[in-house]
């Protein structure tokens, strides 16, 4: 039995994911991973492991998620955490319901893993599908999104108007024939800045693709 334990705690201890499981009765953890001290520090904010250490703005999510554990659901929930070295990491927050013959539930067991990289490729991917690549700006894609959505605000709101400004550069053919094609990037981003300087923080601007605004 002793050596069946020591295998145990290897392997809990070699997990890169946090495991730990917690007596909802008592409000007192029942095994914690050691690795947690990883990302804060281990005397944590209880029941729900790590919260004092998630970022206040996802703490409500966490919680409501904890209430429907509670209940008896098993719930996945995504939050930031703020490490001992004050970065923001991501984590994914299993809650595994456990209850007894009376159908009570005594027991959340759960595991919690880093997704930061998989958070931070989503992005880029995001930005990939919604921006223009030169100019930073909206592309094409997201500009018939917003165009769509503003049409159907105006719709709803007899008082709302869309506005909406085509601009086509002249002559800017000429400029990639006679002076090469990183001239032309950089007059196209030189135009992408003025024309975000002329407008409001709540117009999009966006390249259609080569010189269309």
């Amino acid at each position: 039995v002793d050596e069946l334990q020591q295998r145990i705690s290897s392997l809990l201890k070699n997990l890169p994911q946090i495991i730990w499981s917690i007596d909802v009765v008592e409000n007192r953890p029942i095994y914690i991973s050691p690795t947690t001290r990883d990302i804060s520090p281990i005397c944590m904010e209880l029941p729900i492991p790590c919260l004092a250490w998630t970022i206040e703005e996802d703490r409500p999510g966490v919680e409501a998620a904890w209430s429907d554990a509670l209940a008896g659901n098993t719930v996945t929930v995504e939050s930031r955490v703020k490490g001992p070295d004050g970065g923001l990491r991501w984590f994914k927050r299993n809650f595994h319901p456990f209850a007894d013959e009376t159908g009570t539930i005594v027991r959340i067991d759960g595991i919690m893993e880093e997704i930061t990289d998989i958070i931070r490729a989503r992005d880029k991917l995001e930005r990939l599908a919604t921006t223009d690549t030169l100019t930073g700006l909206a592309n094409r894609a997201l500009w018939y999104d917003r165009i769509n959505q503003a049409l159907a605000l105006a719709k709803r709101a007899p008082d709302k108007h869309v506005i909406l400004m085509l601009l086509v550069l002249n002559r800017f053919k000429q400029i990639n024939d006679t002076l090469g094609h990183p001239v032309g990037d950089a007059v196209l981003k030189q135009i992408a800045q003025r024309l975000e300087g002329a407008l409001r923080d709540s117009d999009t601007l966006a390249r259609l693709g080569g010189d269309e605004f």
